[in-house]
């Protein structure tokens, strides 16, 4: 069907950049990726495309050519929510833990008349595992006063999407991951009082 439309509209962008998308569904990647290609020939000011791009490239763990598309993206809408959220997500997992906290918190910041529960739970489990990335990078440069506040910064992150009654699977593992990161930087700095009560605190969950 795709094949028959391209026939009708040769030059219509948005064909390629669904097609691509399609593709990647089945793992085609370098057959997405040569349809982005075509969809960005004719329409190089469409941020969709390059945001779609990039998620195709990081569904495969092409992690630094994500990052590519996500940046060109950026420049063309810096205030479309998706766009900060998938932008911010890159960076956090290439490591530029400051950058990705920015953007994250712009994501939600833009996300004016957009405003949904699933938003949320991706924003906030990303700023939250950001947290803990980060706060892991903190403790191993043995700044364990910032790594301490990185970690509840996720815990944070977590419990502010759980009090909107989300309820998705990752977002309570995140949050168990961040207790547990606490826990043992506690252990490490000789607070066990402390370190007992957050490993306590994820026995007794209800998840």
């Amino acid at each position: 069907e795709y094949k028959r439309a391209i026939k009708l509209a040769p030059h219509f962008a948005p064909l390629y950049r669904n097609w691509a998308v399609m593709e990647s569904y089945e793992d085609h990647v370098a057959e997405a990726s040569n349809l982005m290609e075509k969809a960005a020939e004719l329409d190089r000011n469409d941020p969709q495309i390059f945001l779609l791009w990039g998620n195709i490239y990081r569904k495969s763990s092409k992690h630094l050519e994500a990052n590519k598309k996500y940046t060109i993206a950026y420049n063309l809408a810096p205030q479309d929510p998706i766009i900060l959220s998938a932008y911010g997500q890159s960076m956090s997992y290439l490591g530029y833990y400051e950058e990705a906290d920015k953007m994250l918190n712009d994501s939600i910041k833009a996300d004016l008349g957009f405003t949904s529960l699933k938003h949320i739970v991706i924003n906030r489990t990303s700023l939250a595992y950001n947290s803990i990335e980060w706060g892991e990078y903190l403790v191993n440069q043995r700044d364990c006063v910032a790594a301490e506040r990185k970690f509840n910064d996720a815990i944070k992150h977590c419990q502010i999407a759980i009090n909107e009654n989300a309820s998705d699977p990752k977002l309570f593992a995140t949050k168990a991951k961040a207790q547990f990161k606490l826990a043992l930087l506690y252990f490490q700095i000789k607070e066990d009082n402390q370190a007992i009560n957050k490993m306590t605190a994820i026995i007794n969950s209800d998840v």
